[in-house]
């Protein structure tokens, strides 16, 4: 059954029972479903000082909002319409993270001829492993423990070696404080990739905050929808080799 919801705004004139049951009469006929129903004192009054402004949300059948609004508008003056903008889906529970997947694709190795894993199959294939992973997650399975490659352990070993030389003069104090948490807590060390259910451990249980997998870069929208639930979405995948120390993925 299409219906379609309807704010509609009219003017009685020197209001008597009758003007009020005619234009009540024209929604039984069409077998409305009225929501909300409004009346005040008319702020333009026209004849009287009787005339009243109405307010109606209704749900009607499609096929007849334009009769019925023709019709309103043999009964009462100043017949306005418009249908109820749908507002876009958002999730309402935490269950409903399960469907905020959607990436931003500009940046991906299959279709960015500039990404230095673009012409590595292997590495594209690897991406891919990882992608299912992500997009066949549920809220509440266990978190995908990883075994990581030689390869991706040794470009981890990089960055890791590299971005720790430069925390002690680069890095304020909160962020190395931090840090070494998550060294002693989660097995951040140059030759362990940690595992996303030891680091959404250590969160929940200091911030609230709990990690779930995520294919790629996300739209900004389910990223922040995400956060609304104390959820962050993260990638598990490393970088391709031939450019450890810069991805064009955010």
């Amino acid at each position: 059954d299409d219906r379609a919801t309807l704010i509609l705004t009219l003017t009685l004139c020197n209001v008597r029972k009758i003007e009020l049951s005619k234009a009540a009469r024209v929604f039984e006929i069409f077998e409305t479903q009225i929501h909300h129903f409004e009346t005040r004192r008319a702020k333009k009054p026209k004849n009287s000082a009787d005339d009243l402004d109405i307010f109606v949300e209704c749900e009607v059948h499609s096929a007849d909002v334009s009769i019925l609004i023709t019709t309103l508008k043999r009964v009462a003056e100043d017949v306005k319409t418009s249908r109820e903008d749908k507002v876009p889906w958002f999730p309402r529970k935490i269950q409903d993270l399960d469907k905020c997947h959607h990436l931003i694709t500009k940046y991906d190795p299959s279709l960015d001829h500039g990404h230095p894993g673009y012409a590595d199959l292997e590495y594209k294939k690897r991406r891919a492993f990882f992608a299912d992973l992500a997009f066949n997650y549920r809220g509440g399975d266990p978190l995908p423990h990883i075994k990581y490659t030689v390869q991706e352990t040794a470009t981890w070993r990089e960055v890791y070696r590299k971005l720790s030389s430069l925390y002690p003069t680069h890095a304020c104090t909160q962020y190395l404080d931090a840090f070494q948490q998550l060294e002693k807590y989660c097995g951040y060390q140059e030759d362990n990739i940690p595992q996303l259910q030891d680091v959404s451990r250590f969160l929940k249980e200091r911030t609230g905050f709990q990690l779930r997998p995520a294919a790629g870069l996300l739209s900004a929208r389910d990223f922040l929808a995400s956060l609304a639930f104390r959820v962050f979405q993260t990638t598990q995948y490393i970088r391709h080799f031939s450019s450890p120390m810069h991805s064009p993925e955010p």
